[in-house]
């Protein structure tokens, strides 16, 4: 079995507020500090790493996840490369489709439907992933060309972990072709477009055996990672209550919800309990689903838990 990682989230605002929070993450037993990709309220994510990654001695740096439409593929290779050299080897790529139309928007760039997204991900993590690995590139794909490419600079590791996200079948099936990690996301595809039906265990099992029949040998090297996105995580003594309360408020826009408290806090994506609780349902979500790697979205909500099971 894999030992349980946290990444952390540090999504501030400046750099005093991000220094401190990337020192605390390190302190409290996370083993990466993460940073998403958004043009509206958040700071440049590779550029915030490299701060986080000279505030800190261990703590590894990446992104969760980086928009691959934002840029180009090549481009994001250089800068992951960039960001490994001058963190000595601590840089970890996440990257996504992109999904947020307003952001597309704001800058007047085409929001494709879904599958295009997905296909110019799959050609994107291609490119980057033999860059990182050193190799002069020639690639003709439908949505990216690259002719006789050397890329520089190299990083320190032998092998820049990359993680891919999703939920549905299509990019979770590129991410158990090309990822190190697999990042499980509640969308709506493939679930009826209800992202909490996508979160429910039952659900995760399901996208697991796509994985399995993707992955092929590969499957047994792959490490697979969740993130609270169905309600905000918090430790307490009366989970029940917290997951009905939101429910409630959820079903004032959406009266059409079918997912059950019991089935919210059963989610591998819901991490709401007692700190006995959750040690439990993180030993047994990685047990019965694999998933060893958790992203919480600040350092210190979760921290008695990540302090018990951190490295383990």
């Amino acid at each position: 079995m894999r030992p349980f990682r946290f990444g952390c989230g540090l999504f501030v605002d400046n750099r005093a507020d991000l220094v401190e929070a990337a020192r605390r993450a390190e302190s409290l037993g996370y083993s990466v500090g993460l940073i998403a990709d958004h043009y509206l309220g958040l700071l440049s994510p590779l550029m915030a790493l490299q701060c986080v990654a000279d505030a800190t001695e261990k703590l590894r740096v990446g992104t969760f996840v980086i928009a691959n439409d934002y840029r180009h593929p090549v481009e994001l290779a250089k800068q992951f490369a960039t960001l490994d050299l001058l963190s000595d080897g601590r840089a970890e790529v996440g990257i996504g489709s992109g999904y947020n139309q307003s952001e597309y928007d704001s800058i007047g760039l085409r929001y494709d439907p879904a599958g295009v997204r997905v296909e110019r991900l799959g050609e994107a993590v291609q490119i980057i992933r033999r860059l990182l690995d050193g190799e002069k590139l020639t690639f003709e794909g439908k949505h990216y060309q690259v002719k006789d490419y050397e890329p520089f600079p190299r990083p320190v590791q032998e092998r820049v972990p990359i993680l891919v996200g999703g939920g549905g079948r299509k990019v979770l099936s590129i991410a158990a072709e090309q990822a190190d990690i697999i990042g499980f996301a509640a969308s709506g595809a493939g679930f009826g477009g209800d992202p909490f039906r996508s979160g429910t265990w039952a659900a995760t099992v399901e996208k697991l055996g796509w994985i399995r029949e993707a992955a092929g040998d590969r499957f047994d090297s792959l490490e697979f990672n969740s993130y609270s996105s169905l309600c905000p995580h918090q430790i307490t003594d009366d989970p029940m209550k917290v997951a009905t309360e939101y429910l409630d408020r959820v079903r004032e826009r959406r009266p059409d919800l079918s997912i059950t408290a019991e089935e919210l806090l059963d989610s591998p994506h819901v991490f709401v309990g007692s700190v006995d609780f959750l040690v439990e349902k993180f030993k047994r979500m990685r047990s019965e689903l694999g998933i060893s790697y958790f992203m919480l979205f600040d350092p210190d909500t979760l921290a008695p838990v990540v302090e018990r099971l951190a490295g383990g």
